[in-house]
C-alpha cells in the first residue's frame, strides 16, 4: 500500500479512542501466559525521518512550524510490548498531530506527522500509550511544534505581489490577504481608487478611468495592512500606480533585449522578421531616410496587439545598418519611443573583406628556461596587455577584489614565469582573463574557435567560466554546469587541475551579431571562491592560475583564436 495512503488512516486526538475501546478490551494482556510474563510496554530506537524535526529523544520531539505535507513521516519509534495497546494525544485540541497506527499488538512501530502551524504561537501536546484495558503505560511523548513567523501576505488576482499598475481605463482587482495575526487596513486618501471588504480576508479594489483631460501623467496611493497589539510591527503594503505615460512594448524570440537588436538579415533573399507590438497610445513608424527596408503596418491604435514585419531589400554592397523607430502620439509633451537596431550582411559586390581574424591569432609560450622575457614581462606585468605573436591580439587579467577600505590585496599580482607563461595570484570570484582581437567587417554567423591550456596551484581557484561577447551580451562558450559550494550555486564551464597535465580550454562559438569595426572577445572568469583543495578563502592568497603550454605539442597549445567553418 502506498505510504501516503497509510498515513491518511490516522488518529486525530483522544476522541476516536472511545470508538475502539470495546474491541481493544477483548485483547488485554494475559498475565498468566508464561511465555510472555508480566505485561510491559516501552519505546526504543528513535528514527528521525525528516529535517523538519529539530530535536528528538525517547521522551518526545520538536518540529518546525511549516512542514508542507501533512502525510510526511517526521519521526518513528519502535514499540516493545507483549500486550495489545493504543496510542493517542492526551488533549482534545491536538488534531494537528497525526499518529499511525493508533493501536496494535505486541512489538510494532508508531509514526508521527503534523499539519502546518501557521499561527504565531507554538503548540504542544502529550502522547500517551495505554494497555487495552485503558490503563496508561509509563511511556509518554512530549510533542512541540514551533510557531510560524507573524505575517500578512497579499495576492492580487491570485498572484503574490505588493504592487498594482493600472492604465487609462477603469479596472477592478481582487485582493486576498492571508494573515496569521489580526490586522487593520487603510487606503490613502484619494478620489480615484476605492477599497471594499468582501469578507474572509477578501477585498475588491476599483480604480476609476483616468480623466480625459489629464493634468499629470500618473497618480499613486497605497493600501497599508498593520498587525494589532503585540503584532503591530507586522505590516504589508500594496502600492497602487495609475499611469498614462506613453509606453511601447515589443517582444520577439529574435530580439536581443540587451540592445534591442535583431539578427542580421542575409544579403540576398532574406526572410522578413516579425515582432509583436503593443502600446497604450496610438503609434506610428518614423521613416528613416534612404531606408533599405520596409515596415508593416506603419501605424496602429492604442491597446491593440500588432505583428510588425520588417522586410529588407537585397544587398550587393557593404554591411549596412538601420534603426526602426516606433513613436507614440504626444501626451502632455511626452511621447513613447522604441528603437530596434537592424543590420544586413555584406553583399557579393562588397569590396570590404573581414580583417583581424582573416588568419589565426596566436600567443606562444615556449617553455624554455633562460629565455629573455623582458618584453612580455613589460607588456603583461606593467601594461596588462600581452601581445599575440601571430596576428593582432591582446591578453590581460583584471583583479576585482578590494578590502573594506577600498584597497586591493597585495597578493593580487601578474607575472611572467621562467617558462614564459603568464600567471596571476590573488584571484577572487569575478576576476577574469580577457582575450581581445580587433576585427572589421566581421559577419554575423561567423564561427570562431578559442583554444588553450590552463592549470592552477593547489591553493588556486578551480571553478572557471569561458564566455564570449556577442553584441553586448556575454554568453557561455561551452556547456554551462552548476554545482553548490559553501551554500552557493556555482555556474562554470571548466574545473582547472592543480598539476600537469594541463586542462584544455576550448570551444567553438557562432556569433549572432556582426562586428563592423570592433573586437572579438573571450574571457575566462573565476566563478567561485573554491580552491583546488575545496576550501573557501577569507581573502586573496598566493595561489596561482596560468595559461600554459606543453613540450609534447611543441608549445603549440598556447592560446589561439581562429575562424573555422
Amino acid at each position: 500500500m502506498n505510504t501516503k495512503d497509510l498515513y491518511r488512516k490516522i488518529r486525530r486526538g483522544a476522541g476516536a479512542a472511545a470508538l475502539l475501546l470495546a474491541t481493544l478490551l477483548t485483547g488485554a494482556c494475559n498475565d498468566d501466559d508464561t511465555s510472555t510474563g508480566s505485561p510491559y510496554f516501552r519505546l526504543e530506537n528513535v528514527v528521525v525521518s525528516s529535517k523538519m524535526v529539530t530535536s528528538s529523544s525517547e521522551l518526545g520531539f520538536d518540529v518546525e512550524a511549516m512542514v508542507g505535507d501533512p502525510t510526511l513521516e517526521l519521526i518513528r519509534y519502535d514499540i516493545r510490548s507483549n500486550c495489545d495497546w493504543t496510542v493517542e494525544a492526551n488533549s482534545t485540541d491536538a488534531d494537528w498531530l497525526l499518529i499511525w497506527p493508533d493501536h496494535g499488538s505486541g512489538d510494532g512501530k508508531v509514526r508521527f506527522c503534523v499539519t502546518d502551524n501557521d499561527n504565531p504561537d507554538p503548540r504542544a501536546t502529550t502522547v500517551v500509550f495505554r494497555y487495552a484495558d485503558g490503563r496508561q503505560t509509563e511511556a509518554t511523548l512530549a510533542v512541540k511544534q514551533a510557531a510560524n513567523v507573524p505575517h500578512i501576505t497579499i495576492s492580487v488576482n491570485n498572484s503574490l505581489t505588493n504592487e498594482i499598475v493600472a492604465g487609462r481605463y477603469a479596472q477592478s482587482y481582487d485582493i486576498s490577504v492571508n494573515a496569521n495575526v489580526d490586522f487593520f487596513y487603510s487606503l490613502e486618501k484619494n478620489d480615484w481608487a476605492t477599497l471594499t471588504e468582501t469578507g474572509n480576508g477578501q477585498f475588491k479594489l476599483d480604480v476609476a478611468a483616468y480623466p480625459e483631460q489629464p493634468t499629470e501623467l500618473e497618480r499613486s496611493c497605497a493600501i497599508t495592512f498593520k498587525g494589532v497589539g503585540e503584532y503591530e510591527s507586522t505590516t504589508s503594503r500594496i502600492d497602487i500606480l495609475q499611469t498614462i505615460t506613453p509606453k511601447i512594448e515589443v517582444t520577439s524570440e529574435d530580439l536581443d533585449t540587451s540592445d534591442n537588436s535583431l539578427p542580421p538579415f542575409a544579403a540576398q533573399g532574406a526572410k522578413p522578421i516579425s515582432v509583436t507590438l503593443k502600446s497604450n497610445w496610438d503609434w506610428s513608424i518614423v521613416e528613416e531616410a534612404d531606408a533599405w527596408y520596409s515596415v508593416s503596418p506603419a501605424a496602429g491604435e492604442a491597446d491593440q496587439e500588432y505583428t510588425l514585419t520588417i522586410t529588407p531589400t537585397d544587398n550587393t554592397g557593404d554591411m549596412r545598418y538601420g534603426l526602426v523607430t516606433i513613436r507614440t502620439v504626444e501626451v502632455l509633451g511626452q511621447s513613447g519611443i522604441f528603437e530596434i537596431t537592424i543590420s544586413q550582411e555584406t553583399g557579393s559586390g562588397s569590396s570590404a573583406p573581414m580583417t583581424g581574424l582573416d588568419k589565426p591569432v596566436e600567443w606562444f609560450f615556449n617553455g624554455a628556461s633562460g629565455t629573455d622575457y623582458t618584453t612580455p614581462t613589460k607588456q603583461f606585468v606593467e601594461e596588462n596587455s600581452l601581445r599575440a605573436v601571430s596576428g593582432v591580439g591582446y591578453l590581460s587579467f583584471t583583479h576585482t577584489y578590494v578590502d573594506s577600505q577600498g584597497n586591493p590585496d597585495p597578493d593580487c599580482e601578474r607575472f611572467i614565469g621562467g617558462t614564459g607563461q603568464p600567471y596571476v595570484t590573488g584571484v577572487w570570484p569575478g576576476d577574469y582573463w580577457l582575450f581581445r582581437v580587433p576585427v572589421k567587417n566581421f559577419k554575423a554567423g561567423t564561427n570562431v574557435r578559442f583554444s588553450g591550456v590552463s592549470r592552477i596551484s593547489g591553493t588556486g581557484q578551480k571553478y572557471w567560466r569561458l564566455e564570449y561577447l556577442d553584441g553586448t551580451t556575454w554568453k557561455a562558450a561551452s556547456e554551462l554546469k552548476t554545482t553548490t559550494f559553501n551554500g552557493e550555486e556555482v555556474s562554470y564551464t571548466h574545473i582547472l587541475p592543480t598539476s600537469t597535465p594541463n586542462l584544455e580550454v576550448s570551444a567553438t562559438v557562432s556569433f549572432k551579431r556582426a562586428i563592423p569595426d570592433g573586437e572579438v572577445q573571450f574571457r575566462f572568469i573565476c566563478a567561485a571562491n573554491c580552491t583546488g583543495g575545496n576550501l573557501a578563502l577569507e581573502n586573496p592568497n598566493g595561489g596561482t592560475c596560468r595559461w600554459a603550454s606543453s613540450v609534447d605539442t611543441g608549445y603549440k597549445d598556447s592560446p589561439r583564436i581562429e575562424v573555422v567553418e
